[in-house]
């Protein structure tokens, strides 16, 4: 496999073009412009504050350690939350390892699925199973082609060469317009083709050598739709919180650019057992947006707490585009 010999300047452009799929682009100047901006105000959280406004009326007979005990299961609810930014950068960086495949492989750097291991028909699994959270996550057609219609998996491993091109070589070349702004071109040397090479736009039987805009693969490959289905299995501190989520069908270019991946709630369960706590959610809005420094979420979750000894209430957790929320309580 050759690989691009490149001048140092021009170098750096490429490593940071590799970067576009999480929105980080070469600017004229040589620096680095982000995405969508995470919010930087502190949040505003009831649960820290010693004061805990909003149950006011309803912790007042009870002690500082009973309060705190009871409203325990709300802070452990918010750790876990946190798994949803942790979800939303994984499918991110899927799509970033298939935007960025070619580039990497010209610049002699690992490719393939990294967290992903490829189960077949369009499907892919999350390697790490210690956490208690899987996520599998489905690439679809975003267009048709000759093996099948929009919408339909992807019947092999688009994180490998081999299934756009057989005996690759791959090049790559750097440059800066008239603008200022930056780009590379790839070029590609091969002795076969696999069924992948539709989804770069270059038809069924393109002939070797060719040289490709870079943009070109980048608008076609950000067509797939990709869908995602997570699980958690969550133990933090004494509760235990069970929770699935689904990621509709969506194409990875807007996704890759900070548009919002919404998630939806199927189902959770949520209880403290030594307290006979109970969690119930009354309301799920919430998305994730990806970024250069990892994403953030944006939305409202929101949950009752009930059971036990103590008092009943409400938790509003508002994520203002940022990885940790604004939280409010209130007395049921």
């Amino acid at each position: 496999m050759k690989v691009a010999s490149l001048p140092g300047g021009l170098l750096l452009a490429l490593s940071l073009s590799a970067c576009s799929a999480l929105n980080i682009g070469a600017s004229a100047d040589g620096g680095v412009e982000a995405g969508p901006q995470e919010n930087p105000a502190p949040p505003v959280d009831a649960l820290t504050d010693p004061k805990h406004p909003g149950i006011e009326l309803c912790s007042s007979k009870f002690t500082t350690n009973e309060v705190e005990d009871n409203l325990e299961i709300a802070r452990d609810f918010k750790e876990s939350c946190h798994e949803l930014v942790v979800c939303g950068g994984l499918a991110a960086q899927a799509s970033v390892s298939i935007q960025g495949l070619f580039l990497n492989v010209a610049l002699g750097k690992l490719t393939g699925s990294g967290n992903f291991t490829y189960l077949g028909a369009g499907k892919y699994k999350t390697n790490n199973t210690l956490t208690g959270t899987s996520m599998d996550l489905t690439f679809a057609l975003g267009f048709d082609t000759s093996f099948g219609k929009t919408g339909d998996p992807i019947p092999f491993d688009i994180f490998s060469v081999d299934s756009y091109f057989k005996g690759a070589q791959i090049t790559a070349s750097a440059f800066v317009n008239t603008k200022g702004e930056s780009g590379y071109s790839l070029g590609f040397g091969f002795t076969g083709v696999g069924p992948a090479v539709e989804l770069l736009g270059l038809g069924t039987q393109p002939a070797s050598p060719l040289k490709v805009d870079s943009q070109q693969i980048a608008d076609s490959l950000g067509k797939i739709l990709l869908s995602a289905k997570v699980h958690v299995d969550d133990t933090q501190g004494h509760a235990h919180f069970v929770y699935d989520l689904t990621a509709p069908p969506a194409p990875m270019g807007p996704m890759s650019n900070g548009t919002a991946l919404p998630m939806t709630l199927d189902g959770v369960t949520g209880a403290r057992a030594d307290l006979g706590q109970t969690l119930t959610v009354s309301k799920w809005d919430i998305r994730f947006l990806n970024t250069s420094a990892a994403g953030f979420m944006d939305g409202t979750i929101a949950f009752d707490i009930a059971g036990g000894s103590l008092f009943p209430y409400g938790v509003t957790f508002v994520y203002p585009r940022r990885k940790t929320p604004d939280v409010a309580l209130v007395c049921h």
